[in-house]
């Protein structure tokens, strides 16, 4: 599953891959991969929705990861990405591909 992360009041701050949250000790820890490298925050999940989550950081950031959707890549990401980047019919399409491209 591919997510945007808006990060505090900062829409589309980047992209997560391989999101996976935890519950170790009454502590939730949020792990994921930036396309660029591995991350991983401790914390508490706030709110979860079928789409995404809202994660309070130990240091007060404010994390939303949302799902991925075609219609915002392509207003917000595509322009950014370097390479040849498909067009996508689907948002599983979009996942794929990026799990394939930059975690695979």
């Amino acid at each position: 599953m591919l997510y945007f992360v808006d990060l505090n009041t900062s829409n589309n701050f980047m992209l997560a891959l391989d999101v996976t949250v935890q519950t170790v000790d009454g502590k939730d820890r949020v792990e994921f991969f930036d396309t660029n490298r591995g991350r991983g925050f401790e914390g508490k999940v706030l709110v979860r929705e079928e789409n995404g989550f809202v994660f309070l950081t130990e240091s007060g950031d404010v994390m939303t990861f949302r799902e991925a959707t075609v219609e915002e890549f392509d207003l917000v990401w595509r322009r950014s990405i370097e390479g040849s980047v498909p067009a996508f019919r689907s948002d599983e399409d979009l996942h794929r591909w990026y799990d394939s491209a930059f975690a695979g």
